[in-house]
Parts: C-alpha cells; sequence; structure tokens
C-alpha cells in the first residue's frame, strides 16, 4: 500500500487529496495495481497519519488534521476562541484492505471503541422522505431536518432506491442509484462497492461533520455551526439512530 500526498496548498479545492495506491514490490520496485482513489472524500482532512505500534496486524489506525474553513490558519482571537491553533483531528479510523468484485480496495472506518462513548440507547428515528429529487438535485426544501447532538454520533440506514441527498451545514453527498454513484460537495466521486441499501453514520464535533458509507469511505468537513442539522431528500424510508456522546476532555473544554 502506498499513500500519495499531493503539495500542499490554501484552496479548499486542494485540501483532502492524498491517495491510497494498492499494488505489490516486484524487484524492489513498487507495481500499482487497479486505480488510485481517496483516503478520504470530503474537503476538510489532510495530513493523515498511521499507527502500527498495536496488536492489530489486519489494519492501520490513521487520524488526519481537519481543516476548518471558517478559521484563520495563523493566530486571530475572534477566529480561534483564544486558542493558538483552529484546526481539529478526524476521529481514530481503521483502515483495512478487500479483495471486491473490481479489485482491491482500502476500507476507513471509525474504531468500535468509538460507540463506547454513546450516551444511554439513544433515540430511535423512522423516516418516510417525500423529496423531490431530479439527478441527485431537489427542487424543494428537504424532506426531513433531524438535529445532531455535538458532539453526536448516528446512523442510518436508507434504501435509496431513488436519488438522495444527505447534507449537514450544507455539505455532504448526492447518491444516484441507477449509476451507483456517491457525489461529494467538494467534487469527489465514489462507487460503493456492494449492492443494496446505503448505510450511512455521521459523526459530529463542535468544528467538524464525518460520514462513513457502507463501512467503506469517509467524507470529513469542517463546520463551526453550534447547531447542527441533518437534512435529507430523496423518496425512500430512512431508519437509524441518534446519540449523544461523551465528551473526552476534561472541563468539557
Amino acid at each position: 500500500l502506498s499513500c500519495k500526498i499531493q503539495p500542499f496548498a490554501r484552496a479548499a479545492e486542494k485540501f483532502s487529496r492524498e491517495l491510497a495506491r494498492i499494488g505489490r514490490f516486484e524487484n524492489y520496485r513498487f507495481a500499482q495495481i487497479g486505480e488510485s482513489r481517496y483516503l478520504d472524500y470530503g474537503t476538510a482532512a489532510y495530513a493523515g497519519q498511521t499507527w502500527n505500534s498495536h496488536p492489530d496486524e489486519t489494519g492501520r489506525y490513521p487520524i488526519a488534521w481537519l481543516r476548518d474553513p471558517a478559521a484563520a490558519w495563523s493566530y486571530d482571537p475572534s477566529f480561534n476562541h483564544g486558542v493558538p491553533f483552529a484546526q481539529g483531528m478526524t476521529v481514530t479510523c481503521r483502515f483495512t484492505l478487500h479483495r471486491c468484485a473490481d479489485g482491491y480496495r482500502l476500507f476507513r472506518a471509525p474504531i468500535d471503541a468509538l460507540k463506547s462513548l454513546r450516551c444511554g440507547a439513544g433515540e430511535a428515528i423512522s423516516l418516510s422522505l417525500k423529496g423531490e429529487p431530479a439527478q441527485g438535485r431537489v427542487s424543494r426544501p428537504a424532506a426531513a431536518r433531524i438535529r445532531l447532538d455535538v458532539p453526536g454520533d448516528a446512523e442510518f440506514t436508507v434504501s435509496a432506491s431513488s436519488p438522495l441527498r444527505a447534507a449537514v451545514c450544507g455539505q455532504g453527498f448526492d447518491y444516484l442509484p441507477h449509476e451507483r454513484l456517491l457525489r461529494f460537495t467538494g467534487g469527489k466521486s465514489y462507487s460503493p462497492a456492494g449492492d443494496g441499501p446505503l448505510s450511512i453514520r455521521i459523526i459530529t464535533d463542535r468544528r467538524s461533520t464525518e460520514f462513513f458509507i457502507n463501512g467503506e469511505i469517509s467524507a470529513s468537513y469542517g463546520c463551526g455551526d453550534a447547531q447542527k442539522t441533518l437534512e435529507l431528500y430523496g423518496d425512500d424510508a430512512a431508519d437509524g439512530r441518534l446519540w449523544a456522546m461523551e465528551n473526552i476532555w476534561k472541563n468539557n473544554i
């Protein structure tokens, strides 16, 4: 496995351009198998690092920096809330290699230990979406608006037989079922490895929203809104559960 890091740039579309290349070494040279794919499909994650000093021999644990587009790069108390650095980090995830119908893929999903931060049994949600999607776009207000806890964890399953859009703070993805294609805010796209309903997980924090789809990929976005609302557009059923999450920091910082 090889990760290619693109040159640093300040334009938002230049962030989160880290790529995974899968292959083998032949005569001391890396021979790529299949296409390169993004490690994250949003616009905020960059400079990811992995750790291998753990007993898990089948995966690697990455954490990436998260760019907050509303905050200044240099110190500015009006943006940075009195702290010297305004950026954040993704939740800890796990990279695993999978053999799929079209070859090998690298999946990125949250570690199981994050579920231990969920508060109680959560709140069950069952929705019947009645939007008017047209090629992934919607011509009237969202079919459903769901207030998310901050920090919070949400999981949904959507049948997605018609075009679907999911967004928090105006950032998220369109799903085109007939093309089996996800299109993300920021311009990236991905075709899920399997068929069937979409499994969507959303983890929110004070300055970020992270989408995880089918346990395969992530899309991370900066969002400093104190209140975060999930907007769903589509014409299908959606079932899920919402949890508030415990704060891991002392004094609730």
